[in-house]
């Protein structure tokens, strides 16, 4: 428990890292709604978190990098760390909002999967920390988004999507 919440500190304090001045930084929290695994009944789609980010603009017009980290409830009901990295990139508008494609990479604890993919796949994993890569679809307008992150399935879901929702301050 203790090694758990010095990866949140860590987690957290990686967030809040300055980022280079010449580009403008916002901060925001992200409230993960839930999941839906597709294919399977078996898996908890009640996957609630919170997480705490940074994100600045990138060199191109439109484009972000970002960083967020923080906790929540996976799919095999364990409490998980994750962190974030990635980048998005704006798509167009549809009226005042913002569409927005992006993709990340990171981490999360799973003490249940890391065993299975590690065992079926040869992913590798630390102390049950797993490689997570995710492509996203937001929604903004204004200071709020709602945002679709897909991420790769286990076995038996066949597709997995996460609904979130993000308010930068």
């Amino acid at each position: 428990m203790l090694r758990h919440l010095a990866t949140l500190v860590l987690l957290f304090c990686a967030t809040l890292i300055g980022t280079d001045k010449s580009y403008a930084s916002e901060r925001y929290f992200g409230v993960m709604v839930g999941s839906r695994h597709f294919g399977t009944d078996m898996m908890n789609d009640k996957t609630p978190g919170l997480t705490f980010g940074n994100r600045w603009e990138g060199r191109k017009p439109g484009s972000e990098w970002f960083m967020e980290g923080g906790i929540f409830m996976n799919s095999y009901e364990e409490i998980s760390p994750i962190v974030l990295f990635g980048t998005s990139t704006s798509l167009g508008h549809i009226g005042q909002t913002e569409v927005r494609g992006g993709i990340a990479i990171g981490t999360a604890y799973y003490r249940e999967l890391s065993v299975r993919l590690q065992d079926r796949h040869g992913i590798p994993n630390i102390a049950g920390f797993i490689p997570i890569v995710a492509a996203s679809i937001a929604l903004r307008r204004g200071t709020s988004e709602i945002r679709f992150t897909a991420v790769p399935p286990d076995s038996p879901a066949s597709f997995v999507l996460n609904l979130s929702l993000t308010h930068a301050f």
